[in-house]
């Protein structure tokens, strides 16, 4: 009430003393006391606001005001929007105004510049255009599209200036920023201020104080990461932190420590306390009181170490002193480093005076010569030049590029010499080595004992490896270890062992005991008491071996013996190989080889006679062929050439190129034959064979038998397996397996399988069955039983059942007592009764029912209904059709080339090739579509099926339907309707429905668990509906319950006020 509407197209919604002054359609939606001036402005309501100008708004608030065109003002509490199109969330005491100025909210705010904005806070204002404030209280933004996000007391006053939050902080320049902390100033130009607390950038720009307090930046690029009371003095100079650290260089670093100074030029203090560089682009790492007075120079750590020289070196310790250039001290304590490009490593009271040298530690070691080394130790001297000592204690090295590795009292007197360790060890000759060990003497050149006790070398180009009191008087021979070894010839080597000796030239023993070579070029690898007689004989190893003649070698084993050339024994005992050159023993004992170049690999008393044979391993094996091999088992025997038994007992071949693989007392006597395993089997003919079994026989050239038992197989003949199966007077026949089959007479025949079956006839075959018979050329037994197709039965078929006859060519029969007795007739016998051939050139079929027609003349009682049609071509006036076919039924319709119906009743093939089983009202409109049976399907997609069911569809190519109500609308799906509820579509190319309830693989039911879960899902609902009704039930009986109490209640109230009245009564009587 009371409001006034005084413009056209204008609008109060509600409120009391609103008002709106003649502009065009603006609107004031409720409130109180709210007044309207502009043109299309709007009120949404509130108390006490105004909008005053075009397209003016204010959402509500109290006192809130839209002072200029497309001003807006959410609402608040005395807030304005006075510039052009800005804006106000909210707040108290908010203003903006400026030209598209923006005030969140919060309290005392105010916008007071184009395109700035407060986000919110108290007494927070932006007086520059683009600038901004995010929040927090009493701060101010004076520069130029500078932005302070939040924070206490922050100002900017460069422009592009900004300050992320903190207290106290302020930009004086532009593209400058501080991003929080405490009373941090930043008078750079694009420097930044972390954080951290009375910090100041104080003049040049492009500076950086990451953080910590009173740390100051008087330089150019400069920066400092954090710590306190920190100074950068040099342009592009860094702190990283500490405390009281100062860099006076330009590109100087102090990384932290406190009281570090870095005042040369480039030059970097790490860490550490009180340390000082005085020179260019030198470092200190850390440590105390570390001094630089050269460039390029580096102390890593320790404590009051000093470096003189030029780009020199102090890793750490302690005193140690780098006095000359390019030298350094790695470590330790009072080590000096004199000579240029001289190193300490550490230890103590090490020096270097020679140029080029190298201590690396120990204890008042001195390297005088140049060049020279020593690694540690005590109280070493290196004196010659390029000489080395890595450690040990009173060692000399008197002669140039000689070395000392270890040890102690160890003394070189020539030049190149070298002692690896050990005590007390002495090198005479030129370029001699001792690698350890003690009480050593090396009195030739270019020789070498490597360890043990008292060995002595004394020709050149010797070695001794070790061991004890060895002794080497040959040129260029060797003992790597053991013990009393000698060498009394050279190009000699003794491995190791005790008491061995060389007399041959240029030969060795590895090791062992008491083994002696009296040949050149001989060897003996270990063992015991082994000998070697025969030039470039070998004895690897083993006991009282001997090898008699040249070039063999026996590998192990005891008692074995060579006195053949080129021959080997690999081990075993008592093996002898004699006048057979080239032959080999492997393994195995007492085993004998006669035969040039024939090989025994183990096994024990086998024997071979002939050249180029082998016996593998087992026992009393014997191979007197040439080219033969016996593998392995026991007694067996190989008289012929280039034969093979693999394995087995007591086999044996006679003849030339055959094989057995194994088993037991098979025979093989022809030529090139092959017995795979098995019991007792024979081959008496050349290139036959027995795979396996046992009482085969073979006596035809190139027959096979695979398997089985007492089968007997003549020339070019197969038998696969099974029991007393004969192939015989045949060639190229097969008998696959079975039982007492027969093939013989011709040629090309085969028995797949069963049982008692008989083939005579050339190019026939009987695949299974029972005592079936074929002597009829090219014919064919299916199977079945009893069934026989005799001489005169040429190129004719039994296809199976029992008890039929095909008795004259190109005959067939099937079924049971069918009889093909005329020329290319058939018989189907399926009646009661026995079928007979209807002469030549006819088909039978005998049947209990009839259906069947024979060159138009119908045959038994129930012929084809002339309601049916197949001949008439609809397409074409008057035309009929080729190829069409309706096999019985009632209205049936094929219609298409090639379409056919087996019968039912008004089914319809309208597609070429189209086909319908039978059923009922099934339809077939595609090419090669296909309904088995059924009520009611339909086939539209080519090359689709319907098995059967009712009311299926497959309308996709290739798609296929069954069941009910299924549909398989894609191409290449599949629907399979289970479920009469509803229809199972397939949706998709390439898909797959059923819909059923059940689906079981192997009588498990795969929806079974998602089915129990169901069910469980569904006895809980209907548990908790159960419960759900005694609940209510109990419910109402309870307020019933409780409505009779008050009742109750009600009435002993209404007792107990008669009882109080007559009570009076009775008191006033």
């Amino acid at each position: 009430y009371y409001n006034w509407n005084y413009g056209p197209h204008t609008y109060i919604g509600g409120g009391t003393d609103n008002w709106t002054y003649g502009n065009w359609y603006s609107v004031i939606g409720g409130g109180h006391n709210n007044y309207q001036y502009g043109y299309a402005s709007s009120i949404g309501g509130g108390m006490y606001n105004s909008a005053y100008d075009y397209l003016a708004r204010v959402g509500g608030g109290y006192s809130a005001n839209s002072m200029s065109d497309y001003s807006s003002n959410a609402g608040g509490y005395n807030t304005w929007a006075s510039g052009y199109a800005s804006s106000v969330g909210g707040g108290l005491d908010a203003w903006a105004a400026a030209y598209r100025g923006t005030v969140g909210g919060g309290a005392y705010t105010g916008v007071y510049s184009s395109y700035s904005t407060v986000g919110g806070g108290q007494s927070n204002y932006v007086y520059n255009s683009h600038a901004m404030i995010g929040g927090g209280h009493n701060n101010r933004v004076y520069g130029y599209s500078s932005s302070i996000n939040g924070g206490m007391s922050c100002s900017t006053y460069g422009s592009w200036s900004s300050v992320g939050g903190g207290y106290a902080n302020r930009v004086y320049n532009s593209w400058s920023r501080i991003a929080g902390g405490y009373i941090n100033w930043n008078y750079s130009s694009q420097g930044t201020v972390g954080g951290g607390a009375t910090n100041n950038i104080v003049t040049d720009p492009y500076a950086t104080i990451g953080g910590g307090s009173d740390n100051f930046i008087y330089s150019y690029a400069s920066t400092i990461s954090g710590g306190g009371d920190n100074t950068a003095y040099g342009h592009w100079s860094t702190v990283q932190g500490g405390h009281y650290n100062r860099v006076y260089g330009t590109w100087g670093a102090v990384g932290g420590g406190q009281v570090n100074v870095a005042h040369g030029t480039g030059s970097i203090i790490q860490s550490g306390y009180g340390n000082y560089i005085g020179a260019s682009y030198s470092t200190i790492g850390g440590g105390r009181s570390n001094v630089i007075y050269s460039a390029y120079a580096t102390i890593r750590g320790g404590a009051s170490n000093y470096v003189y020289g030029y780009s020199s070196t102090i890793s750490g310790g302690y005193a140690n002193t780098a006095q000359n250039s390019y030298s350094g001290v790695q470590g330790g304590y009072s080590n000096k480093a004199y000579s240029l490009i001289s190193n300490v490593g550490g230890g103590y009271g090490n020096w270097v005076s020679g140029y080029g040298s190298n201590v690396i530690g120990g204890y008042i070691n001195h390297a005088t010569g140049y060049y020279s080394t020593i690694g540690g130790g005590l109280y070493n001297a290196a004196e010659g030049y390029n000489s080395q000592i890595l450690g040990g204690g009173y060692n000399n090295v008197y002669s140039s590029y000689s070395s000392i590795s270890g040890g102690t009292s160890n003394y070189i007197y020539t030049a190149y010499s070298t002692i690896s360790g050990g005590h007390n060890s002495w090198i005479y000759g030129y370029c001699g080595t001792i690698s350890g060990g003690q009480y050593h003497t090396s009195k030739s050149s270019w020789s070498t004992i490597s360890g043990g006790y008292s060995n002595r070398v004394v020709s050149s180009w010797t070695n001794i490896g070790g061991g004890s009191g060895n002794y080497v008087s040959g040129g260029s021979s060797s003992i790597t270890g053991g013990a009393s070894n000698t060498i009394y010839n050279s190009h000699c080597h003794i491995g190791g062992g005790n008491s061995n000796s060389i007399y041959g030239y240029a030969s060795s023993i590895n090791g062992g005991l008491s083994n002696s070579v009296y040949s050149g070029w001989g060897r003996v690898a270990g063992g015991q008491t082994n000998k070697v007689f025969g030039t470039y004989g070998a004895i690897l190893g083993g006991k009282s071996n001997s090898i008699s003649y040249s070039s063999s070698i026996i590998a192990g084993g005891s008692a074995n013996g060579i006195a053949s050339d080129y021959s080997t024994i690999g081990g075993g005992r008592s093996n002898t190989i004699y006048s057979s050159d080239y032959a080999t023993i492997s393994a195995g004992y007492e085993n004998f080889n006669y035969g040039y170049a024939s090989t025994t690999s183990g096994g024990g008393d086998n024997t071979v006679y002939s050249s180029y044979t082998t016996a593998s391993s087992g026992t009393n094996n014997y191979v007197t062929g040439a080219y033969s091999h016996v593998s392995g088992g026991d007694h067996n025997t190989v008289f012929a050439g280039s034969s093979s038994i693999q394995n087995g007992r007591y086999n044996i071949i006679y003849t030339a190129y055959s094989v057995t693989t194994g088993g037991q007392y098979n025979y093989i006597s022809g030529y090139s034959a092959t017995i795979g395993g098995g019991v007792s089997n024979t081959v008496t003919s050349s290139w036959g064979g027995v795979l396996g079994g046992n009482n085969n026989y073979i006596e035809g050239a190139y027959s096979i038998d695979g398997a089985g038992s007492g089968n007997y197989v003549t020339a070019y003949s197969y038998v696969g397996a099974g029991v007393e199966n004969i192939m015989d007077e045949n060639t190229y026949g097969t008998i696959g397996g079975g039982y007492s089959n027969t093939v013989q007479s011709y040629s090309y025949q085969s028995i797949l399988g069963g049982e008692q079956n008989f083939n005579d006839g050339n190019d026939a075959t009987i695949l299974g069955g029972t005592l079936n018979s074929v002597s009829g050329h090219d014919s064919v037994i299916i199977g079945g039983n009893g069934n026989l197709i005799d001489v005169d039965g040429y190129a004719s078929m039994v296809g199976g059942g029992s008890a039929n006859s095909a008795s004259s060519y190109y005959s067939f029969a099937l079924g049971h007592d069918a009889f093909a007795t005329s020329y290319n007739s058939a018989v189907f016998g399926f009646g009661k009764d026995s079928c007979y051939a209807m002469g030549p050139n006819t088909i039978n079929v005998c049947t209990d029912d009839g259906g069947m027609f024979s060159n138009g003349e119908p045959v038994g009682s129930n012929p084809i209904d002339e309601s049916n049609n197949w001949i008439d071509d609809y397409s074409v006036v008057g035309g009929t059709l080729d190829y069409a076919c309706v096999s019985g039924g009632y209205k049936n319709t094929a219609n298409a080339e090639y379409a056919s119906i087996g019968g039912g009743r008004v089914n319809r093939a309208q597609g070429l090739y189209a086909f319908v089983g039978g059923g009922y009202a099934n339809k077939v409109f595609s090419n090669y579509g296909a309904i088995g049976g059924g009520f009611k399907n339909v086939v539209s997609g080519r090359f689709s099926s319907v098995l059967g069911g009712s009311r299926n569809t497959a309308k996709g190519r290739f798609s296929l339907a069954a069941g009910f109500a299924a549909i398989a609308n894609q191409d290449y799906s599949a629907a399979f309707g289970f479920d009469p509820s509803k229809q199972c579509v397939t949706d998709d190319p390439n898909e797959v429905a059923f819909c059923c309830d059940i689906f079981t693989i192997n009588g498990a039911d795969v929806f079974d668990m998602s089915r129990r879960r169901l069910e469980v899902s569904e006895s809980m609902q209907k548990s908790s509906d159960e419960n759900a009704k005694v609940i209510d039930s109990l419910l109402a009986k309870a307020h019933e319950h409780e409505k009779q109490v008050a009742d109750g209640d009600a009435r002993l109230a209404k007792l107990h006020s008669v009882a109080d009245r007559l009570l009076k009564i009775a008191s006033a009587k």
